[in-house]
């Protein structure tokens, strides 16, 4: 569980993207589950992208910063290697 701080931030925002919320009727299901779970004193919001063109903008800015982390990720992984073997 997560800080009871946080739970109205997260129940109010959760973002549905990816290659799942393409499936027909996936968002709904999904909206109708949680809904169900979320505590009656929290707000609940669901936000997904509507159309092809948003869901391209999503899915561009997650495999930038995919790619971004990745690059970061090697570049820590050949400076750990220098430092243990100096070779």
């Amino acid at each position: 569980m997560c800080d009871v701080d946080l739970r109205p931030a997260l129940y109010g925002s959760v973002i549905v993207t990816g290659g799942n919320s393409l499936l027909q009727g996936f968002t709904e299901r999904l909206n109708r589950d949680l809904l169900g779970r979320t505590p009656t004193n929290m707000r609940f919001k669901l936000i997904t992208a509507n159309g092809t063109q948003e869901r391209r903008s999503v899915c561009t800015v997650w495999l930038k910063l995919l790619v971004g982390n990745t690059i970061f990720l090697f570049s820590l992984i050949g400076l750990a290697r220098g430092l243990v073997d100096p070779s």
